[in-house]
């Protein structure tokens, strides 16, 4: 017997289509830690020089590291060392070289926003809208996978009922021969029985073909692994009508509807995709 939450919890965890929902929050880690890397330290070298008649003109070399940070502030260290006797007199520094360090910030444009923190404000952004993308998969796919196995529900009791009908036919059909032949009932009143048994086999072989192919569509939905497809074996079946307890809407049910509108994962995905076009209009603006 295969009841409905354990039919959730395979399709939440197998199914192919669930697997790529969680992917998508991959992609969204993979976009905030691309556009961190923006902001990780580099080095720096740079070298230049000049020969001419034997003589050495000038020789620079310039390196160091460079630190970026999330305030536009970037911080520089670095060691310089030139030599010639035809060095620019702003690039002179001691024999022995120059170590230096500073910070630097543009005072115009890029002051409150640059295309480096933009990428990463919008990287987060993506990264929060793939939780809510990823729930609205899980919503979608949960509920086609719900309406197969009510669907495989239904047609399973509708089966069991008619099948209980051909039986009672069957069993009324035997009774009214047994009396015909006795002589208590004219052997006529067996030809409604018969037609009434043929009506109720015909209705019962139409179930069956219902519930064989609401059985099909219910095994698309259950996976191994989301590799293998998973068959239902014949002595699958849903939980009987009997089994189940209806309850009235509770009232924190009732509270989580009314919390649609900002709670559902469609309309967050348009929060989101509104917040990311904020950022790129402030960096436009910058």
């Amino acid at each position: 017997m295969l009841n409905f939450e354990d039919f959730v919890e395979i399709v939440r965890v197998h199914h192919p289509v669930a697997k790529q929902a969680n992917l998508r929050l991959d992609r969204g880690n993979a976009e905030v830690t691309k556009a961190r890397g923006a902001f990780d330290p580099y080095a720096f070298v740079g070298f230049s020089n000049k020969f001419f008649d034997g003589q050495t003109y000038y020789r620079v070399a310039d390196g160091g590291l460079k630190v970026p940070t999330w305030f536009g502030i970037e911080l520089k260290a670095g060691f310089e060392r030139n030599s010639g006797i035809y060095l620019n007199s702003d690039a002179t520094v001691p024999d022995a070289g120059l170590f230096y360090a500073g910070a630097s910030i543009n005072l115009g444009n890029g002051l409150f926003i640059d295309e480096r923190r933009a990428a990463l404000r919008a990287a987060q952004v993506y990264n929060q809208s793939t939780l809510v993308e990823r729930q609205f998969i899980y919503n979608e796919l949960i509920y086609e996978a719900g309406q197969a196995y009510w669907d495989w529900f239904r047609t399973y009791n509708n089966f069991l009922v008619l099948q209980e009908g051909v039986d009672l036919v069957k069993q009324r059909f035997e009774a009214t021969k047994q009396s015909a032949i006795l002589g208590d009932r004219p052997f006529i009143d067996t030809l409604e029985s018969v037609i009434q048994l043929q009506i109720r086999q015909v209705n019962l072989q139409q179930a069956e073909l219902e519930y064989k192919n609401a059985k099909a569509l219910l095994g698309v939905f259950l996976w191994a692994d989301a590799k293998i497809p998973f068959e239902l074996s014949d002595e699958a079946v849903p939980y009987l009508k009997d089994s189940l307890a209806t309850s009235p809407i509770s009232l924190q049910v009732m509270q989580k509807l009314d919390s649609l509108n900002f709670l559902h994962p469609l309309l967050r995905q348009y929060e989101f995709k509104l917040e990311g076009l904020k950022i790129e209009r402030r960096l436009k603006a910058e």
